[in-house]
């Protein structure tokens, strides 16, 4: 029931209320992070960790990056994007202010933004009185993986003063299509981000950080390269679909035969 990993708890958060009532009839409380569990201070013969799993199967047969980015009207040889809602919870601002600062001084990136949410269309007015022909706001798409593997690299920055991440499952979409991946220092990021490996983690609302770390990628096409495979390989090792649904069914059958030993390795 825990899928992120808060800095601080607040009984204002209804999920939290919904752990605090439940937590002392429940056998087992999941989460998908070991920050998730941490954060909330879940007893240790309670918590238990399964990480949320990739299913492979939908980067198969993807159109070519070529005919993709013609149908986005996309000519830069780079693009960077962030996949995430528009809310309070994901930092937009500094990654459009990142976008910004390059966009002043090479002509070769475009930045991508997709994802849907209450604060999309206040993000859009101010992006059009900027007027920055190569920072797009794409929205709602369905076939998001499409986008993501145009990408040269892909973004994912929190705003930690509200939102502690668990395993967030654009990342995992990065990394299953090889993509160098840039994500905010935090909370369950630092257990699929492996910073200088496979990406890099940045400290929260600091774009200057986030615009050097895209222009080493961009400008390194070696280091790119090598954190794409590395992150690849990390996600089907460790966050495959089939390991996710293997330790549920792990999980169900223990509890089933009345065994509530919770042994398991996260």
């Amino acid at each position: 029931m825990i899928q992120n990993a808060p800095l601080f708890l607040n009984l204002k958060d209804r999920g939290y209320r919904r752990l605090l009532l439940t937590a002392p009839f429940s056998t087992v409380i999941l989460a998908n992070s070991l920050a998730g569990l941490r954060a909330f201070r879940v007893d240790g013969k309670k918590g238990l960790c399964i990480r949320n799993g990739f299913n492979f199967d939908r980067i198969n047969n993807l159109p070519d990056v070529k005919d993709v980015k013609r149908s986005l009207d996309i000519r830069t040889k780079h693009v960077v994007g962030m996949v995430g809602r528009f809310h309070r919870e994901r930092d937009y601002s500094t990654f459009f202010k990142a976008a910004k600062l390059l966009c002043s001084e090479r002509k070769d990136i475009t930045f991508v933004a997709v994802g849907e949410g209450p604060d999309l269309e206040s993000f859009r007015v101010r992006l059009k009185s900027d007027s920055q022909a190569n920072i797009r706001i794409l929205g709602v798409r369905k076939r998001v993986e499409e986008i993501v593997k145009t990408f040269s690299v892909g973004v994912l920055v929190a705003d930690s003063r509200y939102h502690g991440e668990g395993i967030a499952n654009a990342i995992m979409e990065y990394m299953a299509l090889e993509k160098p991946v840039i994500a905010t220092d935090a909370a369950g990021n630092r257990e699929i981000v492996k910073d200088g490996e496979n990406g890099f983690l940045i400290p929260f609302g600091d774009e200057n950080a986030l615009a050097l770390r895209i222009r080493e990628i961009v400008d390194r096409p070696d280091i790119g390269s090598a954190f794409g495979r590395a992150g690849r390989a990390l996600v089907e090792r460790e966050f495959g679909i089939e390991k996710m649904v293997q330790k549920h069914v792990e999980l169900f059958r223990r509890l089933a035969s009345g065994n509530r030993a919770l042994s398991f390795e996260v």
